[in-house]
């Protein structure tokens, strides 16, 4: 479990910054402390099912993905202002992500899928 836990707290650092996101401002998004994304992220302690959906759904990805060790993270990152935004701003940017990654997969879907004439 502890192998979990740090695997889980290096991904959130990584998608964090590479969206160029603040601690405080995920832990408003959260509704949490500032302490618990310190917490989250130094792998003290692990975010519950809800905080990993919400973080997933503002990086782009599957609450899943938090747990691979290996994750790509370059496929949705989009150029956010990111100290221009303020909590209320990352709803509708999170919003944003999960059409686009539905989007994505909908559309490696249909390239899979052969069309029947």
């Amino acid at each position: 479990m502890e192998a979990a836990k740090k695997i889980i707290a290096k991904n959130i650092s990584s998608f964090r910054t590479k969206h160029g996101y603040s601690i405080r401002q995920i832990a408003e998004y959260l509704s949490i402390s500032k302490a618990n994304v310190v917490a989250f992220e130094s792998a003290e302690t692990k975010p519950d099912l809800s905080q990993l959906e919400k973080m997933a759904e503002l990086f782009g990805i599957d609450a899943y993905d938090f747990y691979e060790k290996n994750i790509k993270a370059d496929d949705l990152i989009f150029a956010f202002k990111a100290k221009q935004i303020n909590s209320e701003d990352l709803k509708p940017i999170a919003r944003f992500m999960k059409i686009v990654r539905n989007y994505i997969r909908m559309k490696k879907e249909n390239e899979i899928t052969p069309s029947v004439n």
